[in-house]
């Protein structure tokens, strides 16, 4: 089965090919392929998102870790199989922001209780992570946290004064926070 989107907003054509097998396995390809004559900004990240029912709660891996990783901060994590719950990978920073990305892929297994597991391969090492939400949850925990500064922004001017007070709260507030 083979799917072809336009999309305007990045100036390209998306184009999904799925094979599935009598076996249970389904290889997807993807492409993009730009408009000719246009110019297009680069793509910091490109791939599928899925979303796996909430049963699928344990991962393992061969790749970089245990802990998150990125193309640009993986030095300091090693190659291997590692295995760990859905819930583990993702670390609750201050400030909201993306989390639990792993490195140089080889496979990634997700898997319920159960016997029931869907597994990942791929040609050439990828990247993946495993949340517990979508990555929209993040974003939202992000206004959350604004609000959260703001108010205690607010509370502290309160508390000590306007004068000479906020210069100092708020720069205490941004070593806490930024």
């Amino acid at each position: 089965v083979t799917v072809t989107y336009n999309v305007p907003r990045v100036k390209g054509t998306l184009t999904l090919t799925y094979n599935i097998a009598n076996t249970g396995t389904i290889e997807v390809k993807e492409s993009f392929d730009a408009t000719e004559g246009e110019e297009i900004a680069n793509m910091f990240r490109f791939g599928m998102r899925v979303a796996i029912p909430g049963s699928f709660c344990n991962v393992e891996y061969m790749g970089r870790g245990p802990i998150e990783n990125y193309s640009d901060r993986n030095s300091n994590t090693f190659v291997g199989r590692y295995s760990s719950s859905v819930d583990e990978q993702f670390y609750g920073y201050i400030r909201p922001q993306e989390a639990g990305n792993k490195t140089d892929l080889r496979w990634l297994t997700l898997s319920d209780a159960g016997r029931v597991s869907l597994t990942i391969i791929a040609p050439e090492l990828f990247s993946a992570s495993a949340l517990p939400y979508p990555q929209e949850a993040i974003h939202d925990g992000l206004w959350s946290f604004v609000i959260g500064f703001v108010l205690i922004l607010l509370y502290m001017i309160m508390y000590y004064g306007l004068i000479p007070g906020l210069i100092a709260d708020f720069a205490l507030l941004c070593n806490i926070f930024l």
